[in-house]
Formats: structure tokens, sequence, C-alpha cells
């Protein structure tokens, strides 16, 4: 994206777009649109859309004659085409940033240059891109104290925001999106104020916004731990409503996560708009998006269509070596959040992916999954329940007391017998607390820091004796 991309020009200056052929249009007739567009801009004009711009900034760059030279053109044009020159230096460095050092000259070289006096809000769309540029190819440069300190003194990045704000109006679809991607890849605080205006400029122009830039917005809202009001999220909804149809997988799910996290209430025109784009992209969702799905409805308590459960299983049976403990944990884990009873062929099927995938889950994923299953009420087969505690043996030294006697608990109501392990699982953590033939000691043998509580005790041996 060039530095040009989302100006906006009056109709009082469409004639000379109009009669200039764009294919040897140089960079001294750009600068001279673009400052005839600066001294007749009004809230009254027709805005053109920026394709145009963009189009003569990018031939202008490749033209021989590219010169910007300001003989022929105003001052204003002229320091506009040291501005362009300049940002084009700095993406150009931006490559060679390597230390604090050459970061805090980079940055200096920024805030020198928005106190131009052409420096717009497109501008500064431009110069907060190219931070947030900086911060991912260089985390470690960027949150360094020196770097840090610099940025918080000089203010920088609230700066390039009250420009934007200044001139609200300047600014097209692309360059709002590209404002908030970037301050929330800087995580950017306190600034809600700013956020309430962008989302009210917006507003005015969603229907312009492409899928990937609704989706950005959101999973920018996230970042920044912002909550659109509903009156955005309904324009949002009627711009999804139309761009649907271009959405991927990843992008439908990202979408429904971005609800999951800012609480919104998805509506049913959002939620009737989103099953249209997932009927075409169903085929297109594998593991990574339907389990992101599935946690996003779940979280927010809907019950998703069938569709969706004949995708999720089938991508699980199909590919079930792909599915991580921490999936399997969340596949399970949606059904006790939405209260809901697992079909005995969906379990079956989850209980073939746990046997792929078993020797990598940790004791606590396994206390975790037989907890739920029993708040759940589904009652596995002896295989997987063999299985389950033959890995929890091996993972036994790894748990606190009070994890392990709940898992006990747990797997003596789902039909077991617990007294006939119980002595070799614990033999490590309980010195003479229970007595296999019936005798209870009170002597329990202590490991620091894993306590065992009284309480932890007591249910263990309760679980002992627990018989159906």
């Amino acid at each position: 994206m060039d530095l040009a991309f989302g100006f906006s020009v009056s109709s009082s200056v469409a004639s000379q777009l109009q009669s200039k052929n764009l294919a040897v249009c140089n960079a001294d007739q750009f600068t001279t649109v673009f400052a005839a567009s600066r001294r007749h801009r009004s809230k009254d004009n027709k805005w053109l859309r920026n394709k145009q711009l963009v189009q003569l900034c990018y031939l202008s760059d490749a033209s021989s004659d590219y010169t910007l030279s300001t003989q022929e053109n105003s001052r204003s044009s002229g320091r506009f085409g040291d501005m362009v020159r300049e940002f084009r230096a700095l993406e150009r460095d931006l490559k060679t940033v390597e230390n604090e050092h050459s970061a805090i000259e980079f940055f200096v070289r920024l805030q020198n240059l928005s106190s131009s006096d052409c420096f717009n809000a497109v501008a500064s769309s431009r110069a907060l891109f190219l931070l947030s540029k900086f911060a991912q190819s260089n985390p470690s440069v960027y949150r360094s104290e020196a770097v840090q300190e610099y940025i918080q003194k000089s203010a920088l990045v609230y700066t390039l925001c009250d420009i934007v704000e200044s001139a609200w109006e300047e600014l097209n679809d692309k360059c709002l999106a590209s404002i908030l991607r970037s301050l929330s890849i800087l995580k950017v605080s306190e600034m809600d104020r700013f956020f309430v205006h962008w989302c009210r400029t917006a507003e005015a122009m969603m229907l312009q916004f492409g899928c990937r830039a609704l989706v950005s917005c959101l999973n920018s809202f996230v970042e920044l731990k912002f909550r659109p009001r509903q009156g955005f999220m309904e324009h949002w909804v009627e711009a999804f409503q139309m761009e649907v149809f271009q959405a991927r997988a990843e992008n439908l799910a990202s979408i429904l996560s971005a609800y999951a996290n800012l609480r919104l209430i998805p509506s049913v025109r959002f939620l009737e708009a989103w099953y249209s784009g997932f009927a075409i992209e169903s085929n297109r969702f594998h593991k990574k998006e339907l389990v992101l799905a599935w946690n996003s409805f779940s979280s927010m308590n809907i019950i998703p269509r069938q569709a969706f459960f004949d995708a999720l299983f089938s991508d699980l049976a199909v590919h079930r070596d792909t599915f991580s403990p921490c999936d399997l944990e969340v596949v399970l884990s949606g059904f006790q959040k939405l209260k809901m009873k697992v079909r005995p062929d969906h379990l079956l099927v989850w209980c073939d992916a746990f046997e792929a995938s078993s020797q990598q889950f940790s004791g606590t994923q396994l206390c975790s999954i037989i907890e739920t299953m029993d708040i759940v009420g589904v009652y596995p087969e002896d295989t997987f329940l063999s299985l389950w505690l033959s890995c929890l043996k091996d993972r036994a030294p790894e748990l606190t007391s009070e994890a392990l006697s709940t898992a006990m608990w747990s797997y003596a109501k789902l039909g077991q017998k617990p007294s006939q392990w119980s002595e070799s699982l614990l033999k490590d953590d309980v010195h003479s607390g229970l007595n296999i033939g019936g005798q209870v000691t009170t002597s329990v043998k202590v490991l620091p820091p894993k306590r065992r509580s009284m309480h932890s005790v007591g249910r263990f041996i309760q679980t002992s004796f627990f018989d159906n």
C-alpha cells in the first residue's frame, strides 16, 4: 500500500483526473492534483473513489521522469513530494533496524516527518503502519526498555492519532482498517475516545469495507479490549451480509471467536449470514477452524446447527491424529458448557481420537476429561477407561492430591471400582491413609508443596469403597 492510498479528491478536480492520461502521468502532475484537492476540499463536495490517485502514485513511481521537482508546482506540492520520498526511505531503511540505537533514530525521523505541514490523516495511517510493521519484525528491539521509554516520552503514537482525529474525512475504508490494525499490534491503551470516533466514522462507509477489513476490525477490537456499541455492530452485520460469500473458513471461525471474546450477542441476521458462509466453506473447515468455532459457540451458549456437528465429527473421525489433547478437551468441554448430551456415535469418534493421542495428555487434562464425562453424563466403553487409567498411572506424580481424588470420584461414578487400583496409583503419595482390606489409618504422608487436605482424603476414602 503506497502513501497516497486513501486520499480523497474533491469533485472540483475530477476533470483534472479524467483529462490526464494515467499511463504517462508523473509525480509532478500527481502532487499538483493533490494540492488542488486540498485547496478545494469542503464538506459539501462529493468525493471520488481513491483508486485513481493510487494508480497515479504507482505510475509516477515507475515513470522515467519521476523527479518530484518543485519548479512548476506550488510550495506545498514540493513538501508533499519530499514527504513521499521520506516515507519510501523509511520503509526501505526499516529492514536495517537491528538494535535500540537504530530504532530510536528511525522513530526520530518518523516524528520529524509528522511535523510537516502537509502531513495529514492518511500519512498518519501510513506512519502507524510502519510502526506496527517494525513491532512485528523486531519484537525484542521494540519491547526493549530504551525504545519503550522513547515512545512514551515522545508520545509518537498519540501524536499520530491526534492528526487522524483532526481530519477523519480524509480517510477511506482501507485506511480506517489499517489504523485499527496497527494500533492493535502496538497494543495501545486508554484510547476509548479515539475508538468511539473511529466507529462513528466507519459506520458511514461500512458498506465499502471488504470481507478482510470486516474481519480485521473485529480481531483488532479483541486485541484492544474495546467493545463496540450495538449501533456499530448493526452496520457491521449489514456489511457482513454483503461480503459473507467472500469469507473463507478461517474468516468465519475468527469472526465467531471475536464475537465470543467481545461478549457480543449474535443477532438472527448475523447467524443466518454466518451459516450461509459456512454452507459454502464447510468442506474447507478443518481442525483449527472447527475447534475455534465450536469453542466460540459454546462460550456464547449457542447450540450450533446439525450441519456444524456433522462437519466437526466427520473431520475428527478422518483426521483424528491431528487433534491435540487441548483440541479434544475443548470439544468435550463444549458439551458441558451447553449442558448437552453427547450422541453415542460422536462419543465413539471422540474416544478413538483420544486413543490416537493418549500419550500426549497431561495429568491435569486426564483428570479434566473424566470429570467432564461425569458431569455431562456419558459412559464410555471399558477399553477407553482402561486406557485412561493406564495414562493416569503414568501421570500420577505430577498431580495434586485434590485433582487425583476428584478424578477418582468421577471414575467411580462412571461405574468403576477404584479400590482395585488406588494403592498402586498413590503408593508414592499416601503412606498409610488407606488399607484395601477395609481398615483405615489416620497417618497421611504429606509431600510439600502438594499438600493433601482432609477433604480430599475423605473423598479418596469414600471413592475407594464406592460401589454401584
